[in-house]
């Protein structure tokens, strides 16, 4: 396998992991707002309270 063999497969590689980690993170961000959907106002407000403050 040359050398560019290699680097195009690491690549491909990388470009799957960004994939898979960007849907990793939407789900993520998806599942955040499902939650928040279930907190009443006074809970929202406190956890955006802790946002502001990280």
């Amino acid at each position: 396998m040359t050398n560019d063999e290699i680097i195009e497969q690491l690549d491909a590689a990388y470009q799957e992991f960004q994939a898979n980690l960007d849907t990793i993170q939407k789900n993520r961000w998806n599942k955040f707002l499902e939650l928040m959907k279930e907190l009443d106002e006074e809970e929202i407000q406190r956890i955006k309270q802790i946002i502001q403050t990280v």
